[in-house]
């Protein structure tokens, strides 16, 4: 086996049928690959660490086919060729894996017919690997990470212009013109992105965006997982539409807010201008917004009513706009803004704290901290990336 990053290790099927069975003649095979290549020992043992955030929805297999996959993986592995184990998988059992894992940069989108209504696929695995530091620009020719918060500008050929914001410097990354790409933006970090139509997306931290190199159907369709604020450009002759999970949002023209992270209950869509339908599989009712409008999916039933919509997407113009803020939820917003990790233990009344303010979400997250404390009648500490709440 050639040398290999931990990436491609977690989509190796020998190393799958591992880690999802734990067979012993497995575990030797593993124990002295390892022995016979030292060099790539931490990527191994980070391959394991990865693998264990893996979210499998169990629903995607009944009881009956999982235990016939795993016998199959089982009794797969073992035939053995001058002194090395070797492991024959056959198309059912290369097929079966991917229902598991199929790399660091796959989210797995639910591609429909046309004539269908689209959202993502409930009974696909999502592995989420957005605690990564560096954002990932993943196209049908090449994976490109960048460290630094990115713009992305889609040009007529297809090909995508490349900005880390704060530097001069652009990349040009190839992409293909029938192909979607994905730009994934880990916890702590944020992208601008053009659309080849013009459309403007801001994506905020810890999310996820599917989109097309160019709009060739007759609809202008991207997929998302997280948070974004989008500004689209008006085209009569192809409607625009935004698939998450839960809910598909039409475009009339229009600006707006989506926030659809999976470690939150509660989707929603905020309209600035324009206008939006939106509907969902577990809800009968198509609903349509009017500027302020905020609508949220609960208990499979929308809600909808009218809000200061800066409290929404302030986030994009760096700074967050607080209105009697619970201070868990104030928390929550930090610690996915910059990357960070809150103990809190020692405020029994936390839920009952409150902030009010305007907060600019500064590089330095220290001159962050003074304001909620100040705000929020609390102090802190940090810790490189923890940060200690206390009572005043």
């Amino acid at each position: 086996m050639t040398s290999k990053q931990h990436k491609d290790l977690i989509t190796n099927p020998d190393f799958i049928a591992w880690r999802l069975t734990g067979d012993p003649a497995l575990e030797i095979f593993w124990e002295e690959y390892v022995a016979a290549h030292p060099e790539e020992k931490e990527a191994f043992e980070k391959a394991i660490h990865e693998f264990r955030k893996i979210k499998l929805n169990k629903e995607s297999l009944s009881a009956i086919e999982e235990k016939q996959l795993l016998n199959r993986i089982h009794t797969s592995a073992g035939k053995t060729k001058k002194g090395k184990q070797i492991f024959h998988w056959s198309r059912y059992i290369a097929a079966a894996s991917i229902l598991f894992v199929a790399g660091i940069s796959l989210y797995l989108f639910y591609q429909p017919k046309e004539d269908q209504s689209s959202f993502l696929s409930d009974n696909m695995i999502v592995w989420e690997n957005l605690d990564e530091k560096d954002i990932s620009l993943i196209t049908d020719e090449e994976t490109t990470t960048f460290s630094s918060d990115i713009r992305v500008h889609l040009d007529e050929n297809g090909s995508a212009v490349v900005e880390e914001i704060g530097s001069q410097t652009s990349k040009v990354v190839g992409t293909g013109k029938t192909k979607m790409n994905k730009l994934i933006v880990p916890h702590g970090k944020r992208s601008q992105l053009t659309l080849a139509d013009g459309t403007q997306v801001w994506i905020n931290s810890g999310s996820v965006l599917e989109f097309p190199s160019a709009f060739t159907d007759k609809t202008r369709k991207i997929s998302l997982i997280g948070e974004m604020y989008l500004e689209v450009t008006k085209d009569t002759e192809k409607p625009f539409f935004v698939q998450t999970k839960e809910m598909q949002i039409q475009v009339h023209g229009t600006k707006f807010n989506v926030s659809t992270y999976q470690e939150e209950a509660i989707p929603s869509v905020v309209l600035v201008k324009g206008s939006v339908s939106v509907k969902s599989p577990s809800v009968t009712d198509e609903i349509r917004l009017t500027p302020n409008d905020m609508l949220t999916l609960v208990h499979n039933r929308f809600e909808k009513r009218q809000v200061d919509v800066s409290r929404y997407t302030s986030w994009k113009d760096g700074y967050l706009l607080l209105n009697r803020t619970p201070m868990n939820e104030v928390i929550h917003l930090i610690e996915r803004y910059y990357n960070l990790s809150f103990q809190t233990s020692r405020i029994n009344n936390l839920g009952e704290l409150t902030c009010t303010g305007k907060i600019y979400l500064s590089e330095d997250v220290n001159n962050v901290m003074e304001t909620i404390s100040l705000l929020s009648n609390t102090k802190y500490k940090r810790e490189n990336k923890t940060i200690y709440l206390d009572k005043p």
